[in-house]
């Protein structure tokens, strides 16, 4: 769950129910992706299909150009970022230079473990829903995309 905190800045809840330990040996690293997963028969995702894949890379509309960027073999190639590299431009104190969908860049990755946590981020679009419903959230092991998901616009 995002809500806005601030212009500019929300707070993710991030609640796990049910995790195999067996899945990552790592935390998890979580990033909202550019395109937001179709179910073609309309009825949910189940067994085999895995549309995670279909996510497309991290949502960067502000060019971060992290290696994950939605533009990284495009616009970002022309921009030849030079030093300091993306993982030593992103980070907690300067989330600023993160991709707007890099998550766990910006805030920190999600434990291997069944609980809830919330993690404060400021450098988001805002107002969240109208800019991130037609997005969708990956959850990765590592390389392996192990769960995603579309955002939806929740009414109180």
């Amino acid at each position: 769950k995002a809500e806005d905190t601030d212009p500019g800045k929300a707070k993710w809840t991030v609640k796990v129910d049910h995790v195999d330990p067996k899945l990552c040996d790592e935390k998890f690293n979580w990033h909202i992706h550019a395109i937001a997963l179709v179910d073609p028969d309309g009825d949910g995702f189940s067994g085999a299909e895995n549309p995670c894949g279909e996510a497309g890379g991290h949502w960067d509309p502000s060019l971060a150009c992290g290696p994950a960027s939605q533009y990284a073999k495009t616009t970002c190639t022309a921009l030849s970022y030079p030093e300091p590299d993306y993982s030593k431009r992103c980070g907690k104190d300067t989330q600023a230079s993160c991709e707007y969908g890099d998550i766990s860049g910006k805030v920190g990755q999600i434990p291997i473990e069944v609980g809830e946590w919330e993690y404060d981020d400021g450098f988001v679009n805002s107002p969240i829903a109208d800019f991130y419903e037609h997005l969708s959230i990956v959850v990765h092991c590592g390389s392996p995309r192990v769960a995603c998901a579309n955002f939806e616009r929740y009414y109180r």
